[in-house]
């Protein structure tokens, strides 16, 4: 999943990119945001960052030699991991345009690039990396149809449900409610009547109420 570039693999990538300085503290990448740019390391480290749902999770700590991104990188789509300097270096910044060219054009760099990539990925959504989050309840349908639209598109979220937290139970529980757009998901809610509004059922003519 982390696989080191040789010395003849590392001066290929560099045709495709520049060298840049690197700090300590520097955010290269915060998830969520698109991955425009695949680092390789020439000095110093960078942290590979995921998040749950209070916290950042290391990954992975690149050095000489490592790569950063995954299958975002080739999508130009939002990061799944937040890459942070951890010791000062240098790097080589490359385009994703100009990763998208090396894997057409070199098939052992397209090989070792797309399976470090597709592994990442993987081991991202299994770990629930991703900046969605999703409030829902095991008793609604929307929840699961979301759920599995998420699932179907590789796209990792954060799940919970309001029977199992507290906070968040308190806060939508309430006489009567209606769907609502909560921050990363929606939660879908069912209507609830106080004893005296129940809706009632209507009787059909002709059809009365079996006996016994």
């Amino acid at each position: 999943m982390f696989p080191k570039l040789t010395p003849s693999q590392m001066a290929r990538m560099e045709t495709h990119g520049r060298r840049t300085d690197m700090q300590a503290g520097q955010v290269l990448l915060e998830a969520g945001t698109r991955q425009t740019q695949v680092f390789v390391v020439v000095s110093g480290s960078i942290e590979v960052r995921s998040h749950d749902q209070a916290n950042e999770l290391l990954i992975f700590v690149l050095t000489a030699g490592d790569f950063s991104g995954e299958m975002s990188a080739l999508r130009r789509s939002a990061g799944l991991a937040t890459l942070r300097v951890r010791e000062s270096g240098v790097a080589i910044a490359i385009d994703t345009e100009q990763i998208r060219l090396l894997v057409q054009t070199d098939a052992e760099l397209s090989e070792l690039l797309m399976r470090a990539f597709i592994l990442r990925r993987v081991a991202l959504i299994s770990t629930g990396g991703g900046e969605i989050t999703l409030l829902g309840s095991r008793h609604s349908a929307d929840s699961l149809r979301l759920r599995e639209f998420l699932t179907r598109n590789n796209q990792p979220f954060h799940y919970t449900e309001v029977e199992d937290d507290p906070d968040i139970g308190r806060h939508v529980r309430a006489p009567a409610y209606r769907r609502q757009r909560y921050p990363g998901g929606h939660l879908s809610r069912r209507q609830h009547f106080p004893q005296s509004q129940q809706p009632r059922h209507r009787r059909m003519p002709g059809h009365e109420p079996s006996g016994g």
